[in-house]
Order: structure tokens, then C-alpha cells, then sequence
């Protein structure tokens, strides 16, 4: 007997139907993989399952957990259920967890809700559960509020607190999505051992086909509301029929073509007239806070030490952990932070020593792509004036028309129509405003973009598009890029050398495929090996089938 099962499930809020007729098993122990693109319905059938669904929402249906039919129960009856039997991991734990408690409280509220204890044996169970998922109280105390912790570290509270009361059900949304590699690997060899010790049902909502595949049992691929393909893992791989689902698993191993080859370090043709940017020796240091008035001031060295130099039509990776010190390094680089030892040149001029006119210039030629493309746009200002907005800061003197004449150009070599300039950003999909802000970038006619994480919170699909075209831009207009990722397989593909941060330090540099292939240095070796590879994970899955 399963325990869950969705039969002839459907969903509508207001006039619009989102789930249609959706029939879904999860038997104890197991682990079902829900996949598709973003507004496939993923998230509103985990939501449908909780009944946290909106008040203009309206469900038909069987929801069976246990035995017992949620489509019949009342709030209190579900209140009952909802963390005590099923238990949900949200995909961004800072907005999961409360900004105002310790994390031992928000852990121990659910204990208190739901057992007949006090609070001090609430702590005390709230700190068992800390270490359970990684977090010893003697490293990470209990009395922590969110902000101190990492985004790996904030994961982990959020699962320990979904699985405080030992649910049959766990719930995960997304639950890796914007960690790094490791930490991405730590929390799923996490749920495994949940599954296996405490014989839980687990259903893992994700877009990333690579990591469904290592943790499932059996994959159902979703799209607009419905369940397009279904079946056991790896069997269902070699019988994917529906176009929608081959489409998504070629994404999932897309590579962008080039005409051009690869430009290293050492190619004789890179000279100091084609190089763009340089970073000698960089040191950037961040005050600590002092622990007495009258102890010494101390401080975090985020970069140590550093080189890196860039030449045109160069594509350069920056790979590492979160808080190795990529995005101060990002940030350094542009100008905005000075360091404390060492110096960066911007073609011939240094930023942080040159004239305010020469640095408006420098500006024009060194541009970035955020991680997430609609918290950098004003919700209150049209498209069209965002992608602009570089203009009114470097040429103060442009005439409306040639104003016009850059935006339609812009948005036509990112592929959008330059009639939605007067649209704002919440009307459009996270791919077209991650292709907005590569128009943002471009309209300066930059030399080099430093590309932060920019396809990490993309859909497989929407991310293979933005590496074709940020692969088309840098052939056709010689743009070089700084790419900053923690997804080593999107480093892979777009980037000629790469560089591996540890700690503040550069700790292996060379060809990309070099290093990929044959990496040195420890770190490096347990970085790519807890990057996800969908075929690799494939064949390996088929290997442990033909074992048993």
C-alpha cells in the first residue's frame, strides 16, 4: 500500500486550472522525483499535498496519507498532520526561517505544538536534531539567529526542523538550488539517511535532472500542470517518448557551440595590447568585531593575495565554495571595493586612483549579470529605462533617439523584442529577465562582463538558451567574461581557463578541460567530484540495477 497517493488530482485558483488530473505513489522508504521547468505546477502539488494553497483555490480529487483521505479533513485535523506526519523543506531557507528567533527555538516550536514536553527538554531535543543534520552545538550553538549562519548551515536547521516529529512524508522544494556543490552533496547524502533510518517517504521537487536521478526511485516530468511521463530510475531514461521530456533531458546535457577556439593563458597571440584587466597581488580584508572594547582590532582576509589577468574575447571560470571569496573578488574588480594590498588595471588605468572622468570611462568597459536578475531590477521603472540606465550614468549629453537606436539593439542581440522596452520586469519570465539584464550589461559596449552566478536559478532549458547566446556575444562583439558559478557544469562548457578559490586563495589555475580531467589539488578533486553529471549518474544507477 502506498503511502501517498494523488488520484485524478486537479487545481484551479480564480478561472485559471493549474494542476490537471495528476496521479502520483509514494511508498515509505522511497523517493519520488518531481521535475519540469518553472510554472510547470511542481511547487502547487507539494502545496496541494500540505493544503497551503490560496483562499481563492479550489481542489478536486483524492489526497491519501496513511491511509487517511486530507481532502476530508478540517484545518484543525490538517494542523494536526502538517509537521507532525508530513513535513516540508521551503527552497530559500532565510524566508523559511524567522529572522527575530534563535534557530533552537524555531526548531523546538514544532516539538512543543506537537508532544506533551516542556521547554528545556525541547532545547535539549533541538540540539540533538542540530547535530543530526550536521550542525554540532559545540561549532554552531542553538542560540544562532539566521543571519549568522551560511546557506548550507540555514538548509540544514530547516530540515532539522521538518524532521523533529520523524514524519512519514518529507517534502523538498528545491532544497539545493542555491548551494554550492559540497554543501549541495552534504544535504542529499543527508536525505538519503533519513530515508533509509527512518524509513521516510520523501518527495524532491527539483529542475536539476542530475540530482533527481541520483536520489530517486521513480521520476515523474511535469508540464503546464500535467504529468507528461512517468517511470522507474535509471528504466526511464532509455524510454523517455515525450518530446517535452527528451527536450529537458537534452538541456540537462546541452553544450554550446563554437566557431572560435579556446584562448589560454599561454597562447602566443594574448599580448599586453589585447589584455583587459589585471589584479596583481589583491588583498581584501573585513573588520571583525572586536569581542572587548579594549582588545586589538581584528580582521577576515576574504582574498589573499591574488593574480588574474584577462585578455580580449577570453571566457575565464571562478569556481569555489560559498564564502571562498568569489564575490569580493567580483566586487574588487569592478571598482566598487579598494583593496588592501595590491592593485587591478582596467585597460591602462587603476580605478581606485583615477580621475573621476577617466573612471566613468573605465566603467563603461567592465560590466556585470547579477545572480538574480529580477532583485536587480526596479519594479517601479520600465524595462526599457532599466536596460538604459548605464547611459544617463556615462553619457550625460545622448539625445533620445540614439537613446532608442541602443535599446532596440540591445534588446534585439539578446533576442527580445524591442516593442516590450515599455513592459516591466514582473511581465516577464526569469529567463527573459535574465536576458535583460545581459542587455543592461552590452549597451555600454563593454569589454569585459563578470557574469555572477547567472544561470544558477534558471530552469535546464531557459539556462541552455542564455549559454548559447552569452557564447554567440562573446564571438561576435570579442567580449571576454569573468564567469563566477558553483555549477561546474555550466564552467565546463562556456569557459576556457578556470580558476579554483579556496579560502581566499587561488589554489589551481590552467585550461579548463585540464583541470576538469585531471585536477591536483585536494580540493579541487572533492569540488568536481561532488558536482552532479546526469550521464555519469545514469550509467552508475544501471550499474547498481545489473549488481543486485
Amino acid at each position: 500500500m502506498s503511502l501517498l497517493s494523488l488520484s485524478s488530482l486537479s487545481l484551479t485558483i480564480g478561472q485559471s486550472k493549474i494542476l490537471k488530473d495528476i496521479n502520483l505513489h509514494l511508498h515509505a522508504g522511497k523517493c519520488l522525483g518531481l521535475v519540469g521547468e518553472s510554472g510547470s505546477g511542481k511547487s502547487m502539488t507539494a502545496l496541494s499535498i500540505m493544503h497551503l494553497l490560496p483562499h481563492d483555490s479550489t481542489l478536486y480529487g483524492s489526497i491519501e496519507l496513511e491511509g487517511v483521505k486530507l481532502t476530508e479533513l478540517d484545518e484543525k485535523a490538517l494542523c494536526q498532520k502538517r509537521g507532525d506526519r508530513m513535513a516540508m523543506i521551503f527552497q530559500e531557507p532565510m524566508t523559511a526561517l524567522n529572522p527575530l528567533k534563535t534557530i533552537g527555538n524555531q526548531i523546538g516550536e514544532s516539538l512543543l505544538l506537537h508532544r506533551d514536553i516542556n521547554r528545556r527538554e525541547a532545547q535539549e531535543k533541538s540540539a540533538q536534531l542540530l547535530e543530526r543534520v550536521g550542525l554540532p552545538p559545540k561549532h554552531v550553538s542553538p542560540k544562532r539567529y539566521p543571519h549568522q549562519l551560511s546557506g548550507g548551515q540555514r538548509q540544514r536547521v530547516v530540515i532539522a526542523m521538518a524532521i523533529a516529529m520523524k514524519p512519514a512524508l518529507l517534502i523538498a522544494d528545491e532544497p539545493t538550488t542555491a548551494l554550492d556543490v559540497t554543501t549541495q552533496a552534504q544535504i542529499l547524502t543527508l536525505l538519503k539517511d533519513l530515508i533509509v533510518r527512518d524509513n521516510m517517504a520523501l518527495l524532491l521537487i527539483s529542475h536539476d535532472l542530475a540530482v533527481v536521478a541520483d536520489m530517486a526511485d521513480h521520476i515523474a516530468i511535469m508540464k503546464e500542470g500535467k504529468i507528461v511521463e512517468q517511470g522507474p530510475v535509471p528504466e526511464l531514461f532509455d524510454q523517455l517518448t515525450h518530446p517535452y521530456s527528451q527536450n529537458l533531458f537534452k538541456a540537462s546535457t546541452h553544450s554550446p557551440k563554437r566557431s572560435k577556439p579556446p584562448l589560454y593563458f599561454d597562447d602566443p597571440s594574448l599580448s599586453q595590447t589585447t589584455q583587459i584587466l589585471h589584479a596583481s597581488m589583491i588583498s581584501r580584508d573585513y573588520p571583525l568585531p572586536r569581542q572587548f572594547p579594549t582588545f586589538k582590532k581584528r580582521n577576515f582576509r576574504a582574498v589573499n593575495k591574488l593574480d588574474l589577468t584577462i585578455h580580449g574575447g577570453q571566457s575565464v571560470g571562478l569556481v569555489g565554495e560559498s564564502g571562498c571569496g568569489k564575490s569580493t573578488l567580483a566586487r574588487t574588480l569592478l571598482g566598487l571595493d579598494a583593496p588592501q594590498e595590491g592593485s587591478v588595471t582596467i585597460g591602462q588605468h587603476n580605478p581606485f586612483t583615477a580621475t573621476k572622468e577617466t573612471l566613468l570611462s573605465l566603467r563603461k568597459d567592465i560590466q556585470i549579470v547579477f545572480q538574480d536578475p529580477n532583485g536587480s531590477f526596479n519594479p517601479r521603472h520600465s524595462v526599457g529605462r532599466s536596460v538604459a540606465e548605464p547611459l544617463h550614468l556615462h553619457r550625460h549629453n545622448i539625445s533620445q533617439k540614439e537613446r532608442m537606436e541602443k535599446i532596440t539593439q540591445v534588446f534585439e542581440q539578446v533576442g527580445l523584442n524591442p516593442s516590450h522596452a515599455s513592459r516591466y520586469p514582473h511581465e516577464f519570465s526569469g529567463g527573459q529577465r535574465q536576458r535583460l539584464a545581459i542587455a543592461r550589461a552590452l549597451i555600454t559596449h563593454p569589454k569585459i562582463i563578470i557574469a555572477d552566478e547567472p544561470v544558477s536559478a534558471l530552469d535546464v532549458s531557459i539556462r541552455a538558451q542564455i549559454l548559447d547566446l552569452l557564447t554567440h556575444l562573446r564571438e561576435e562583439l570579442n567580449i571576454a567574461y569573468l564567469f563566477i558559478s558553483h555549477d561546474l557544469s555550466v564552467v565546463r562548457e562556456i569557459t576556457d581557463e578556470v580558476l579554483v578559490m579556496y579560502q581566499g586563495e587561488i589554489v589551481e589555475r590552467g585550461k579548463t578541460r585540464d583541470i576538469f580531467d585531471n585536477p591536483r589539488h585536494p580540493y579541487t578533486q572533492k569540488l568536481i567530484k561532488a558536482a552532479p553529471d546526469l550521464v555519469a549518474t545514469i550509467e552508475r544507477r544501471k550499474s547498481e540495477n545489473q549488481d543486485r
